[in-house]
């Protein structure tokens, strides 16, 4: 039994490195490791490291009209309290949890009650 688990980790660890080595590869991180000498260049590094994966999240390059904008700023505030509340009061934060329990927290949070009053795609066609 315990040679199933010790193969188990060692799968995990394999996986897991391989995982990193992509990154490594991907990102050509490297000379970003060697550039970085003080704290303003690590400040940097660390900002165009940002920005890159900003860059590649879905809807980045969307540009929001002003309407668009004040109810994205609406939903931003109430995504962030929810996300405070869930570290300063120890309260789940739904897409941490499994589904089952999760679901009715998100049924009843403020963000998916705006996101359900929204009108859908087949509307704005």
């Amino acid at each position: 039994m315990a040679a199933y688990y010790i193969l188990l980790l060692s799968c995990f660890f394999y996986v897991g490195f391989c995982a990193f080595l992509d990154v490594v590869k991907e990102y050509d991180l490297k000379p970003l490791f060697r550039a970085v000498r003080d704290r303003d260049s690590y400040l940097r590094a660390r900002n165009d490291i940002l920005l890159e994966e900003r860059n590649q999240r879905i809807g980045h390059d969307v540009i929001l009209n002003q309407n668009e904008e004040r109810v994205n700023g609406i939903l931003m505030k109430f995504k962030e309290l929810e996300i405070n509340r869930s570290r300063t009061h120890g309260e789940p934060f739904p897409p941490s949890v499994n589904f089952l329990v999760g679901k009715p927290l998100v049924e009843k949070s403020q963000v998916f009650q705006i996101i359900k009053s929204m009108p859908k795609g087949k509307l704005i066609k």
